[in-house]
């Protein structure tokens, strides 16, 4: 059967925060050839699609009129694609060599840079004038970097004599490059020619994680022992620089890369992935926190690549569990074979809640995404009906298109922040369908990938956009969330009014940051302890705002002025109360819109953002010069 890779894209448009969605395909595209399949998917600050994967004899990658024709030499390949924001083609990149090679992750930096990373046997070539030799039997990781344009800027194998496969890759906010992977035997995780940094597994596989700098040089590697082996991990960023990595284990883990130990306790005489470890870690390595989520004796409990952090550092979760699973104080117990969990854990390692979806059946979670509101997309694969309705007195069942057991059919689901349902599709055929990762895009637009072997329509409202045969697909959500501050034309219209500390010149005043339009934006006063932004509604008109957002657009030249700690304030009419506190924001020019939850929140008339350090760290002077494109309350 001749398969189809394809593209599809629908935006939905979710309003009033109802679970009724109103739905609207804005693009589809395929292309043609051998046996592919879509492991990664992120988007550049522009709107670009960055696609990665493995192939199969000869792919057409662009799925236009004309054609981008790429040929793996041997086993499967790797390819690197780029589209633009519509969704036609700009170029694609084949990875390989004689033997197999598969695909891990992908990343974008602000210049539109995309950083790549998989493991490979045997020799494989990135361009004429780069190879790399694995010197395991099975793989060794590799990581390399194309410019915008596709051109390729290096590549560095991370190799040895032992084995190691490559999971995760994700960029900090300063575009260092971060991965995580599991390794057995000792591979050389720096891939200089001047130094070595092996690790070495204590038998079975061990998880490793490293830093690159964006020329690809070796900042610091660690590794995670376990007393049996670390299956799967993910990785996730958060813009301070901290990282998360999820990951499913056997027997007892040393979350703790250090010298010392801090042990997570599984199951101890199990040798299938029966735990689920979570750790927090400095964007030096260092251990912040780590927790263990328990499963029973030979019952499966493993994680995808679903992990992700919203704006204010929580970390949300998703994958499979069998049997029983304590997620803090929380148990969940299975309806069937396996079925999906989905858990939120603060930034300080506190359990928010759990939930799960499924059936009779088998259901796994794959992938995860917050929107810049905290609601949070699940996608993943089911293989039997089920109900995907997390509450136990209400119902959203799916219903599986195939043989129960035997295909897999695809669901996409929207919890709110809080973990309550809002709304649940099934993307089936009769035959094998996957989707595996979720990504968001700076505009609030919820990008999905994998794959399909049947026919399935992938517009979840009225529309139709169906793709038959072997597929991966890409499906994009769009949400819109009340505003409480409307679009201002000046300082005090149409309503309410806008004020700072003061502003750098004419053309930069407050109500600038509240125009919803760019190149408007507000420049602070310079050289000064602190300075604030503050919007008032007038009348004795009170809100209580339970999330803000902040945007940056003043260059990469001047990624220094976005804020880097401040609080958020209420005015009481006598003083002003601390509703937020937030710290060490960096990296604003890679991940320039952030959405934070409030603490605590309260009503006010008026409310503040009071800013105490920008990102030039000046010696004598907390603020330099803050820049804000806009500053929104809901």
């Amino acid at each position: 059967m001749k398969l189809r890779l394809f593209l599809v894209a629908a935006l939905v448009a979710i309003t009033n925060a109802s679970p009724a969605a109103a739905q609207t395909l804005q693009w589809a595209r395929s292309l043609a050839g051998g046996g592919s399949d879509i492991v990664d998917l992120e988007v550049g600050n522009t709107g670009s699609v960055y696609i990665t994967g493995y192939f199969l004899g000869t792919t057409d990658f662009n799925p236009g009129a004309g054609t981008a024709n790429l040929t793996s030499v041997g086993g499967t390949d790797y390819f690197v694609a780029r589209y633009d924001a519509a969704g036609n083609y700009l170029w694609a990149r084949r990875i390989g060599g004689s033997d197999w090679e598969s695909s891990g992750s992908l990343a974008v930096d602000g210049a539109g840079n995309v950083y790549v990373g998989g493991y490979f046997r045997g020799t494989i070539s990135f361009d004429a004038s780069a190879t790399l030799t694995n010197g395991g039997d099975l793989g060794n990781p590799f990581i390399a970097k194309y410019d915008a344009s596709g051109n390729l800027v290096w590549a560095r194998g991370l190799l040895g004599s032992g084995n190691g496969y490559l999971r995760g890759l994700r960029l900090d906010g300063s575009g260092n490059v971060i991965v995580t992977g599991t390794l057995v035997g000792t591979l050389d995780l720096d891939p200089s020619s001047a130094a070595t940094q092996n690790l070495t597994s204590s038998g079975d596989f061990n998880l490793f994680v490293a830093k690159y700098s964006p020329a690809g040089n070796l900042t610091w590697a660690r590794m995670l022992d376990a007393s049996n082996s670390i299956y799967y991990p993910s990785l996730a960023v958060e813009p301070g620089g901290d990282i998360l990595i999820a990951a499913s284990f056997a027997g007892s883990l040393d979350a703790d890369p250090g010298s010392g130990t801090t042990w997570i306790s599984g199951t101890p005489s199990a040798s299938e992935p029966t735990s689920l470890f979570l750790g927090k870690y400095t964007s030096s390595g260092a251990l912040v926190w780590a927790r263990g989520v328990v499963g029973a004796e030979n019952d499966p409990l493993g994680v995808g690549s679903g992990i992700a952090v919203d704006g204010s550092g929580n970390v949300i979760v998703t994958g499979y569990f069998t049997g029983t699973a304590s997620f803090g104080a929380q148990t969940l117990t299975a309806l069937g074979d396996w079925d999906v969990f989905v858990a939120k854990y603060s930034s300080t390692n506190a359990a928010q809640w759990a939930v799960q979806m499924g059936g009779a059946g088998a259901e796994v979670g794959s992938g995860v995404a917050v929107d810049t509101s905290g609601s949070i997309y699940v996608v993943g694969s089911y293989y039997d009906s089920g109900d995907y309705h997390p509450s136990p007195s209400s119902t959203a069942t799916l219903t599986h298109l195939g043989a129960a057991g035997s295909s897999s059919d695809t669901f996409l689901a929207k919890l709110a922040p809080d973990g309550t349902y809002q709304w649940a599709h099934a993307l089936n055929s009769s035959s094998d369908d996957h989707m595996k990762d979720a990504t968001m895009d700076g505009s609030g637009n919820l990008y999905v990938s994998g794959f399909t072997h049947g026919t399935v329509d992938f517009d979840v409202g009225a529309g139709a956009a169906t793709v038959s045969g072997s597929a991966a697909a890409k499906y994009s959500v769009s949400t819109t969330t009340s505003a409480l501050i409307p679009v201002m034309t000046s300082g005090t219209t149409p309503s309410g009014s806008a004020t700072s500390s003061g502003s750098y010149s004419s053309g930069y005043e407050a109500w600038r940051a509240f125009t919803d339009t760019f190149p408007s934006l507000w420049l602070s006063n310079m050289y000064t302890s602190s300075v604030w932004l503050a919007y008032e509604w007038g009348g004795g008109i009170s809100k209580t705002v339970s999330s803000y957002e902040i945007r940056y657009n003043n260059g990469s030249c001047c990624e220094q002025r976005g804020p880097k700690s401040w609080t958020l304030e209420g005015w009481n009419g006598s003083s002003w109360v601390v509703v937020d506190t937030v710290t060490n924001q960096t990296g604003w020019y890679t991940n320039p819109l952030r959405t934070f939850a409030v603490d605590s929140p309260g009503s006010y008339t008026r409310y503040r953002l009071h800013v105490t350090a920008d990102n030039y760290n000046h010696p004598s002077y907390p603020i330099t010069l803050v820049s804000i494109e806009s500053l929104q309350f809901y």
